[in-house]
């Protein structure tokens, strides 16, 4: 059967122009950038949380893992709204909760 199924196509001429549907190039452009904008906006989003999570499991910075989860979501807000901004303010969020948690400890535990 299968040998039926490739000896009808070997007639087919797969180089005409309308061998294959047409494309909506610009809807396919549209959803490309859109899928782009989500990995630049979501791969620094999900870094944060990781920090932010770090930060809240130390004793000592839970204050600083709700100004974390505040500040990741803001940041993330301001690059999915703004196609200008994108990753920096998930970057500029994520440079600084890597300072709060190299200033705090680095999330190891606490001494007594």
């Amino acid at each position: 059967m299968a040998e039926q199924s490739r000896a009808d196509l070997s007639n087919v001429d797969l180089t005409q122009a309308d061998a294959a549907p047409a494309m909506d190039y610009p809807e396919h452009e549209r959803t490309y950038e859109g899928f782009v904008r989500l990995v630049e906006v979501g791969a620094p989003a999900c870094i944060n949380v990781l920090l932010t999570a770090g930060l809240w499991g130390m004793r000592a910075s839970n204050l600083w893992g709700v100004v974390g989860l505040l500040m990741l979501t803001v940041a993330a807000v301001l690059g999915a709204s703004n196609a200008r901004l994108t990753w920096r303010p998930g970057v500029a969020v994520m440079l600084l909760l890597l300072a709060v948690l190299g200033l705090t400890g680095g999330g190891g535990p606490e001494a007594h």
